[in-house]
């Protein structure tokens, strides 16, 4: 492998939005997002977790000097080495779905590299050595692979990569050898889960060959009845027979979430309209919100909106979820904005609540999913109940100025 030093990049240069949260806030927020993963490997090098801490690192610094002369769309990307990001910032990057939870908590040395508008993250090192990962909002998976595609092609020209004649692309993990891509839609399902068919759903995709898990993937709740659907099967089929069957299934899945949503405005309007509108009414008022609280209560929101029952706001469901998170919360209270501020006096009664110094309660152990991807404290970490306060104080100052009336 040829190696050079190439230097690492802060994550505070790469704040602001990412591209895939911007879906369109005034359409209807059924197919959230789109993500493309490629799993890659080096040829004749050992699979992460059988390589040593220095062969890992020896990979890393060669990819590193691999990006360094690539671009997409004129954006180069940025290189994010794990070792030098705060517990916080690793958080705020799984938070916005750019790395796993499982690579946040890895201890060998590996990277992240990041396009400035966040539709490219590529993970060094998780469970195979190269993790292509493209997001784009909406369902537009055909953008989202050419993209990785071409990525995948320029690592190609500078790496060879392990593949084999008869299977493919091979992988740390047997699920994933032969295209080694998974293709994966977020999905807004609040109708179906109003009226109790998601099981049912979930059954059927399950017999199609498409994986349904939460809002952050294997093992996770479908926070805010959020759902990825993806597919199972990388082997014996090629990339283009994968994204015609995921798009068909998706379209009937969101046929299956029309017709939940027509049937609770016709049979049951007056109840949908109440749930709605007490929805509303709590983002407007409440003083303390909890994260799974904020996000049950945004998803029936989001519906009122879709229904045209409740006025509508400027921002995507997807970054208002976002921004309710510990990491995003937490940093913007680390800022001491007035507004934050203001409300900080609340919580000095519950003082004598928290954990002793150096206490640790079990869910700080690890970055984790929502209740919420915390990790051991940090100095400038804030107080639980601040941080409930400061997303229900977010929330009214959201929903202040709605853009029109409701019909």
């Amino acid at each position: 492998m040829a190696r050079k030093h190439v230097k690492h990049d802060s994550l505070r240069d790469l704040q602001g939005p990412s591209r895939w949260m911007q879906a369109d806030p005034q359409g209807p927020n059924i197919l959230v997002s789109t993500r493309v993963r490629l799993a890659r490997n080096l040829a004749g090098f050992p699979f992460p977790h059988a390589a040593t801490p220095e062969q890992c690192r020896e990979l890393e610094e060669n990819m590193a000097s691999v990006f360094s002369g690539i671009k997409l769309d004129g954006q180069p990307l940025r290189y994010l080495s794990m070792n030098v990001l705060s517990d916080n910032e690793k958080r705020i990057l799984v938070e916005r779905h750019l790395m796993s939870p499982d690579f946040a908590n890895l201890d060998r040395p590996r990277a992240l590299f990041l396009s400035e508008d966040h539709r490219v993250a590529v993970m060094i090192n998780e469970e195979d050595h190269i993790r292509i990962q493209v997001f784009e909002p909406n369902w537009q998976y055909q953008q989202a692979w050419e993209l990785a595609s071409e990525l995948d092609n320029k690592i190609e020209e500078k790496e060879p990569l392990s593949f084999h004649e008869k299977f493919g692309y091979l992988t740390a993990c047997p699920t994933n050898v032969g295209t080694g891509l998974r293709l994966s839609v977020m999905i807004h399902l609040p109708g179906l889960s109003v009226l109790g068919q998601i099981r049912e759903i979930t059954g059927a995709l399950n017999q199609m060959g498409l994986t349904v898990r939460g809002l952050y993937g294997e093992k996770s709740q479908a926070y805010g009845n959020l759902y990825q659907i993806s597919n199972q099967i990388t082997l014996g089929k090629s990339e283009e027979d994968t994204m015609r069957h995921l798009d068909a299934m998706t379209q009937k899945i969101v046929e299956k979430e029309m017709q939940a949503r027509h049937h609770l405005g016709q049979e049951s309007r007056l109840q949908l309209e109440d749930r709605v509108w007490r929805a509303r009414g709590t983002l407007q008022n409440a003083r303390i919100l909890s994260t799974e609280e904020a996000f049950k209560t945004l998803s029936l929101d989001r519906l009122g909106m879709d229904l045209d029952i409740l006025p509508k706001i400027k921002v995507s469901y997807m970054e208002t979820l976002i921004n309710c998170l510990r990491g995003t919360l937490g940093s913007a209270l680390g800022s001491g904005t007035p507004e934050v501020e203001s409300e900080q006096s609340a919580v000095e009664a519950a003082a004598d609540d928290k954990p002793a110094q150096g206490e640790r309660t079990e869910s700080e152990d690890k970055l984790t999913t929502p209740e919420g991807l915390v990790s051991p404290r940090e100095p400038a970490e804030m107080d639980d109940n601040l941080l409930d306060i400061a997303r229900a104080s977010y929330l009214r100052r959201l929903y202040e100025a709605p853009l029109g009336g409701a019909s």
